[in-house]
């Protein structure tokens, strides 16, 4: 297989689990700067329970993302 036809597995990864570490991180840092109140709102949030699942489910909560966003495919 030519590198043309090679996954370039940390663009899939990005694409492909919006919520898996980077979107951890960035959930938990944007949570520690935030007031009581923002807190509770974000943890009732629909986002927190995308990560949430994510977390629990591991990949298989997004494994079709990658067919949808991957640009090989479009």
């Amino acid at each position: 297989m030519d590198e043309v036809n090679k996954t370039d597995v940390m663009k899939c990864m990005f694409r492909s689990r919006p919520y898996g570490f980077v979107g951890n991180m960035q959930f938990w840092m944007k949570f520690a700067e935030s007031t009581p109140e923002e807190q509770k709102m974000m943890l009732q949030d629909r986002e927190f329970k995308k990560l949430y699942d994510e977390l629990t489910l591991g990949s298989q909560y997004v494994c079709f993302n990658c067919l949808k966003n991957c640009p090989a495919g479009q």
